[in-house]
C-alpha cells in the first residue's frame, strides 16, 4: 500500500513447468504423455527467475520475429530482448513456489497480482483433448498456488475456445473461489471473439461476477493478429498489434450485443 491505496499489479505471469503441473494431471492426459515426450525442452538459464534443468513443451512451428530493425536478414534464432527490470524474480516465483512470490511482492510494495497465463504446454493446435487436459491442469495448479495467497494472488481462468462446454464447466468449477477473477479466451487469430459459439463462455462469466481478459501473444502462437505483416520485427508487432489486438477485441465485444445481453 502507498498513500494509502492498495497497488494491484494486472499484467502478472506464471508459467508452470512440467514438473509442477505433473500431480494435477488426470489419467486421460497422463496417458497421452509418452506421445509428447519428443518435444520436452529444459530450461537452459535463470532468466526470468526460471530454474535451469525443469521442463516444458516446445512444438514445431515457424518462428515469426527474427530480424532486427535495420538490418536486412533474419537471425538464426529469435533475438533476445533487452531485461529493463533490476533484478529477475525470485526462482520458483512464477513456477512452482507461492511463497517466494509474496516476498518478491512485498518487496516491490504490491498488494495483490492478477496471473495471466494458461497451458502455454497445451500442445499442438488440432488436439483438442490434449488441450482440454491441460486446461483442467492449469485450473488445478492455480487452485494450489493461488490458493495459499486468495487475497494476494488472482488469476484468470483459460479456456479453450473450440471446447466450449468443456470451459463452460471449468469456469463454473473454479469461479466462485476467492483466487479467481476473470476468464481468459486465449483466441485464435480465425476465431472471432464475437461468435455465437462463445456465448455460453460470456454467459457463465457474468454469473459469477467475472471479468474478461484480453491478452495479446508474441513468444508463441496465436500470435499477434496481422503478425505475418510485420516485417518479422518483434518491436512492430509490440507497438503495434498488441494495442490493435485489443482493440479488435473490445471493439467485437462490445459491437455484438454481449454486454447488453
Amino acid at each position: 500500500m502507498k498513500n494509502g491505496f492498495k497497488i494491484w499489479d494486472t499484467d502478472t505471469h506464471v508459467r508452470p513447468m512440467l514438473e509442477t503441473l505433473e500431480p494435477f494431471y488426470d489419467p486421460a492426459l497422463r496417458a497421452r504423455l509418452p506421445d509428447f515426450e519428443q518435444y520436452r525442452r529444459a530450461n537452459e538459464s535463470d532468466r526470468e527467475g526460471m530454474i535451469p534443468g525443469r521442463h516444458s513443451y516446445s512444438f514445431p512451428e515457424n518462428q515469426p520475429f527474427r530480424r532486427i530493425l535495420g538490418k536486412a536478414e533474419r537471425e538464426s534464432s529469435r533475438p533476445p530482448t533487452q531485461y529493463r527490470g533490476k533484478r529477475w524474480a525470485s526462482p520458483g516465483a512464477i513456477d512452482y513456489d507461492a511463497d517466494a512470490r509474496i516476498r518478491d511482492m512485498d518487496e516491490e510494495g504490491v498488494d495483490c497480482q492478477l496471473l495471466i497465463g494458461g497451458a502455454s504446454s497445451a500442445g499442438p493446435a488440432n488436439d483438442l483433448d490434449f488441450q482440454i487436459g491441460f486446461m483442467r491442469a492449469y485450473n488445478r495448479y492455480l487452485n494450489d498456488f493461488c490458493g495459499k495467497y486468495p487475497h494476494r494472488l488472482k488469476a484468470a481462468l483459460p479456456i479453450v475456445p473450440h471446447a466450449i462446454e468443456e470451459s463452460v464447466a471449468e469456469i463454473k468449477k473454479w469461479g466462485r473461489e476467492r483466487w479467481a477473477a476473470g476468464v481468459y479466451p486465449n483466441m485464435e487469430n480465425d476465431t472471432p471473439l464475437d461468435h455465437p459459439d462463445m456465448e455460453p463462455v460470456w454467459q457463465a462469466a457474468d454469473e459469477l461476477g467475472l471479468a474478461v481478459i484480453h491478452h495479446s501473444h508474441y513468444n508463441g502462437p496465436p500470435y499477434f493478429p496481422g503478425f505475418q505483416d510485420l516485417w518479422d520485427n518483434a518491436f512492430l508487432g509490440r507497438s503495434a498489434s498488441h494495442p490493435w489486438g485489443a482493440m479488435r477485441a473490445i471493439g467485437a465485444f462490445f459491437g455484438s450485443g454481449t454486454m447488453e445481453r
